[in-house]
């Protein structure tokens, strides 16, 4: 009889303890699920607006829109040539338009291209079966990224010289009037100690968006459209992190003495977007500024650096 109470007992100390763990395992799922929660960018319904394309397209594709768009730019000025000569020159200059968006396509094996001591050096990875395609625009350089021939993400590079008179916290409030308001990614300046805006972040059903600031290495403010579904590693790509180089040239550069870190420390200057910026290893040209371009792609709201996105 005792042993039969015993059992009844132990059952019931065991279901007790087992409901127990099993509450205080779902407070503990809860409260990571509400962290996790707090610490997600807030969802912005203009984000897929901004893509041209959907996440997948072969790089083909992404060719064969903006060739179209050139020949319909150029189409619109040919019709107002009545020179012979001055046609055949803009059909050539036509054709090399044309050509600089198709060969600017790369596949990352490990070549030297130049890419990576740019400001999109850590956008990629080698041997990874990844490519790239460049498109220039009127105010920026449109930076196409794909795995296996299927896009996953689109990086944007806007010289800050397009945004006169605006640093990274007055970009972020116009940014912010488009997207709504960001989850905000702060940085301890090397130089100065000092806690600093480096990124904002949002997100949308398929794609996440970050606006980042690269004015004080590269002189350019970006955004970097990326693929929910890509890989992790991929996704992860160019996110802010310590960079040792970067920070020896913030720390170094401060005083002008040494004025010249950056080129110094990577033996080339800083690339900023420019038109035709492509140097002969078939990376950026050693350019500080906009330089003029052949038939930039054709941009809607060209006044706006922003139009379109």
């Amino acid at each position: 009889m005792k042993k039969g109470i015993y059992a009844v007992l132990l059952t019931t100390l065991v279901g007790l303890l087992a409901v127990a763990v099993d509450a205080d395992a779902r407070r503990v799922r809860g409260r990571r699920r509400a962290r996790l929660q707090a610490n997600e960018p807030p969802v912005s319904a203009e984000i897929s607006k901004a893509l041209p394309f959907p996440w997948g397209t072969g790089h083909a594709k992404v060719v064969e829109h903006y060739s179209g768009q050139i020949r319909a730019d150029f189409n619109g000025r040919l019709g107002k040539v009545r020179d012979a000569v001055a046609e055949d020159r803009m059909r050539t200059e036509l054709d090399g338009a044309i050509a600089k968006v198709r060969d600017s396509f790369v596949e990352f094996r490990g070549q030297r291209t130049g890419w990576r001591v740019s400001f999109i050096g850590d956008e990629f990875r080698d041997n990874a079966g990844e490519s790239m395609l460049v498109v220039t625009e009127a105010s920026a350089q449109r930076f196409f990224f794909f795995k296996h021939d299927s896009l996953y993400k689109m990086f944007v590079a806007f010289n800050a010289e397009v945004f006169p008179g605006l640093d990274f916290e007055q970009f972020a409030e116009r940014i912010q009037e488009r997207y709504g308001p960001a989850q905000r990614v702060m940085r301890t300046n090397p130089r100065t100690n000092e806690e600093e805006l480096v990124e904002l972040k949002w997100q949308d059903e398929t794609t996440y968006l970050a606006a980042i600031d690269q004015t004080g290495f590269y002189g350019i403010f970006s955004l970097r459209f990326t693929d929910k579904a890509a890989p992790a590693m991929q996704a992860n790509a160019g996110s802010v992190r310590p960079n040792a180089l970067i920070d020896s040239a913030i720390r170094e550069g401060s005083g002008d003495s040494h004025s010249d870190v950056v080129d110094r420390i990577t033996g080339r200057r800083r690339a900023a977007p420019a038109g035709n910026a492509v140097g002969a290893q078939g990376g950026p040209a050693k350019v500080r500024g906009p330089a003029a371009a052949p038939a930039p792609v054709a941009q809607s709201a060209a006044s706006d650096p922003l139009g379109g996105l």
